[in-house]
Parts: C-alpha cells; structure tokens; sequence
C-alpha cells in the first residue's frame, strides 16, 4: 500500500511540473516570435504605415524611396483653359523628381519595432507627410511651358470693345423683363 501512495504522490507532483515546463517552453517560444519580429522592423517599415499618402508597410528604406519615387510618376499639372481645353505637363515632361535626402532613412530610425503587434492589429497607424523636395530639368520646364497651346498667339481670341447691348431709352437702362419702380429706394438691413 505505501508503494502505491508513493507512486500517486510521485503522479501528483510529476504532472504539474510537466504543465509548468510546456508553459515555460510556449511562452519562450512565443517571446522570441516577438522579439524576432521586433528586431526585423528595425529594417523594415511597420504595418500600417504610410509616407506623403503611399504605403510602405513591410519595406525597406531603398524600397519605400522607390515606392515615393514611382508615384511622382502619375503627377501632371492640368491646366483648365477658357472653352474648358485643357493642357497638362507630366512629371516626366520635365525630367521631375524627388530628393528626400535621408528623411526616410530618419523615420524608419524613429519607429517603435516592439510595438509592431497593436499595428499588425490595426490599433495603430502611422500617416507621415514629409516635406521634400523636387527636383527637375528648368529647360525642360521652359519647353513645356513654349509648347501649351494657351500661350501661342495664333489661338488666341482677339479682344472686343467694350459696347452697350438692350439699351432701352425709355426705361432710363438696359431693358429688363423688371422695371426699376421710380421713387426712393430705403434699403434693409437685418
């Protein structure tokens, strides 16, 4: 009978150690998924994150410049003329682009890689709009400017003299389907 007490005793403490042990070993494993995670977006851009309105989630400095860089591609001035004609000149037109400098090498530096679980989440995001700076070829520029339709003067609408239309004598002005009641005028105010 004391063999079998001391083999229930040995079951009652052997059962709770392995519990204790297979905690320990998940928890270990689920801290260096964090911390592993935590390091690698001290190269990478957290989830949610998003410079002058493009997403860099998850790339690198290299990669988020060239995210930035491709967009200045799809910019064009439009230019809404009389007669609603419109022109435009495309980034490309004038040899346009960005010079960041290291201002996104800087806000990569700056984020929080342990807190990249509340942006995995979607509890955080971060919405950054840099002032940069834009480059671009000034002869290019001028040669776009030549070349808008708006500015050649052979289509150009000549101006007109200034004349008077409708004008009724009777009436003292311009003919109205309103008639100006003659008189004094008291004018309201609220």
């Amino acid at each position: 009978m004391t063999t079998e007490k001391t083999r229930k005793t040995k079951r009652n403490r052997t059962l709770p150690i392995v519990l204790l042990v297979v905690v320990l070993v998940l928890l270990g494993a689920a801290g260096g998924v964090y911390a592993a995670r935590a390091t690698g977006y001290g190269e990478k851009f957290l989830p949610g994150t998003s410079i002058n309105g493009v997403d860099v989630s998850g790339l690198t400095v290299d990669e988020a410049e060239q995210a930035l860089d491709d967009s200045l591609t799809n910019y064009t001035l439009t230019l809404i003329e009389r007669e609603n004609v419109t022109e435009t000149i495309s980034a490309e037109d004038i040899g346009m682009a960005l010079d960041l400098g290291d201002s996104v090498e800087q806000l990569l530096e700056a984020q929080n890689g342990w807190l990249w679980p509340l942006y995995a989440l979607g509890q955080r995001s971060s919405e950054v709009t840099l002032e940069t700076a834009f480059v671009y070829d000034g002869n290019a520029l001028s040669d776009a400017i030549a070349a808008l339709t708006c500015l050649d003067s052979a289509y150009a609408t000549e101006p007109t003299d200034a004349y008077i239309s409708g004008y009724d004598s009777e009436a003292g002005g311009a003919s109205s389907s309103r008639r100006r009641p003659r008189g004094r005028w008291w004018m309201r105010t609220c």
